[in-house]
């Protein structure tokens, strides 16, 4: 009879419970969903932010079809958090 339960140890062992399963799946719909968050907030609002800043200082001519996407995002961002670093500096 140990013989018997040593067997079914042994077959247990390699199955993978089912809540590894569901902590998998749910982290790689969790990285998917925050990696969605991030690209819609830069590729759409700080890319927007970026773009329409530039043109209006560079009246139209800046960012071309050419220019780096980066760069006109890097902008974006900069604008967005300007008001947010301001009013730590001086509200300390």
């Amino acid at each position: 009879m140990p013989t018997n339960k040593l067997l079914v140890a042994q077959k247990d062992s390699y199955i993978m419970p089912v809540e590894e399963i569901g902590i998998g799946i749910l982290g790689a719909i969790a990285r998917f969903i925050g990696w969605l968050i991030i690209e819609i907030f830069l590729q759409v609002i700080c890319w927007g932010i970026g773009c329409g800043f530039l043109k209006v200082v560079s009246f139209g001519k800046y960012p071309s079809k050419d220019s780096n996407e980066g760069n006109v995002i890097a902008v974006g961002l900069i604008i967005l958090l300007s008001p947010i670093i301001l009013f730590t500096i001086y509200a300390i």
